[in-house]
């Protein structure tokens, strides 16, 4: 099959969608099938990408998310999918603008949204109620990543949904390495939402053979944090930063806890 992966947020910037995205696009490229990913660009992207525009950083549930709002991004959004050479286009969070939500009211094919956001309230979905109720009919098939993701989205929109949750590779992760001892590791941005602070604190209770390692965290981001460590437990704490997708899969065969 010829499928289009519809991505609403930056290409060039690390995300759980992203990353939902590219595992699912190498899948079904091991299948056999024919993938194309459309999405935001602010960098040359690899090939199988289809770059449509800039995008620009949105505050959003504790976070920035950058997506694509320009008319061009929308347009080229449009040529892509009104192409005719996808059987299937499937829109990752296909209420956000300008991109994933073009996607839905201009492809002819059939067309699958996969729901990931979960937030205490409704977000994107307040102000595009109307919209959304409007737009959601065109999907052929309503995928959400949790139980959680599901009941957010049903709140405004209610209908059928099926519950697929995130996939692991875990052949892409190999053998752990030596250690002693028990690797705690987190993965994710210092965005507050993520509780940082709350794991710090936690980890300061573990045995003296515990360690921590902090994907996505720079050291700035951890002396941020707000939480001291006594020097015996900061010497068991790494911050690595943003990590290569090899040094991720090396942090998490080694890891006991994620």
């Amino acid at each position: 099959m010829r499928v289009a992966l519809v991505c609403p947020y930056s290409w060039t910037v690390p995300g759980g969608v992203q990353s939902h995205v590219r595992g699912l696009a190498r899948e079904l490229r091991r299948r056999g099938h024919s993938v194309e990913i459309v999405a935001p660009a602010e960098a040359p992207v690899e090939e199988g990408v289809t770059g449509v525009g800039r995008s620009v950083p949105i505050p959003d549930n504790g976070t920035l998310v950058r997506v694509a709002l320009s008319p061009a991004a929308a347009v080229r959004t449009a040529r892509v999918v009104r192409s005719g050479k996808h059987d299937v286009v499937h829109l990752h969070e296909p209420m956000i603008p300008a991109v994933c939500l073009t996607a839905l009211a201009t492809s002819a094919a059939p067309r699958v949204g996969t729901f990931h956001m979960y937030a205490s309230s409704r977000r994107w979905y307040r102000p595009f109620a109307p919209l959304a109720r409007h737009a959601i009919p065109r999907l052929a098939a309503r995928i959400a990543v949790s139980e959680a993701a599901l009941r957010h989205v049903a709140r405004t929109c209610p209908g059928e949904y099926h519950v697929i949750p995130n996939g692991i590779d875990l052949d892409a992760l190999g053998p752990p390495g030596e250690r002693t001892g028990t690797r705690v590791l987190f993965v994710g941005r210092p965005d507050a939402r993520k509780g940082l602070p709350v794991l710090l604190e936690a980890f300061k209770r573990l045995p003296r053979e515990a360690e921590l390692d902090l994907a996505g965290v720079a050291p700035a981001d951890l002396a941020r944090a707000g939480v001291p460590l006594p020097p015996e437990v900061a010497r068991r704490v790494r911050a690595h930063g943003r990590v290569p997708d090899a040094d991720r899969s090396r942090l998490l065969a080694d890891a006991d806890v994620l």
